[in-house]
């Protein structure tokens, strides 16, 4: 005698096509970068380490650029794993921020190379952006998503994967497109606040009819 209902996101009328480049600027990014976005509180079991070790394994790729928003105790560490690496010129650290929609259209793809994860927000939000999604095979995430449909999973703690399902998404533009697409239209369907609240009133009447 219960029903699952999601919580929703706001969700645009139409999907996101293009994506907007006005915050470049100020992480010295350029217009044709391929931008992969992690938006995560900087702790371990976020797994940016095995992110920006697959950035580091990307030294052809030049224009894939990383953008890193949240704070967190790991901040000193991963600037320094940057560093050692010599990419810091492809890696931006943004802190916190509060103009999430904002990033979420900037990005090219949405990643969390979670170790664990339950369902969290910040996929639904790029999904509903139509991001490209790149998610560890882990939790919630293999539960909801399925692989080159709405997102591609990758195994959690495998840098080498994460560089190769990157450098596919470089190489099939239109199936990354098409990948966003196919997210926004999930989200849309399941997780939008008239999804919800068709789902709340379906249970009121279950409830008065018994």
């Amino acid at each position: 005698r219960s029903t699952l209902i999601p919580n929703a996101v706001p969700v645009p009328p139409e999907p996101l096509r293009q994506k907007d480049t006005r915050l470049y600027a100020g992480w010295g990014f350029q217009p044709d970068d391929f931008v992969i976005g992690i938006l995560a509180r900087l702790k371990p079991v976020k797994g940016h380490t095995y992110l920006i070790d697959a950035i580091g394994l990307l030294k052809d790729l030049p224009h894939v650029k990383l953008l890193v928003v949240g704070d967190g105790p790991l901040e000193a560490e991963l600037k320094a794993q940057v560093a050692a690496l010599g990419i810091q010129d492809r890696v931006v650290f943004t802190g916190f921020r509060q103009d999430i929609p904002d990033i979420l259209q900037s990005i090219d793809c949405m990643c969390l190379a979670s170790l664990t994860e339950a369902l969290p927000y910040a996929v639904l939000e790029a999904a509903a952006c139509a991001r490209a999604l790149l998610v560890t095979s882990v939790g919630g995430l293999k539960t909801l998503l399925k692989n080159e449909d709405t997102a591609l999973l990758v195994p959690p703690k495998d840098a080498p994967a994460l560089a190769r399902a990157i450098r596919w998404l470089i190489n099939h533009p239109d199936s990354t497109v098409q990948m966003g697409l196919n997210a926004y239209d999930m989200v849309l369907r399941s997780f939008s606040v008239a999804s919800m609240i068709a789902s709340v009133l379906s249970v009121y009447d279950k409830v008065i009819v018994e």
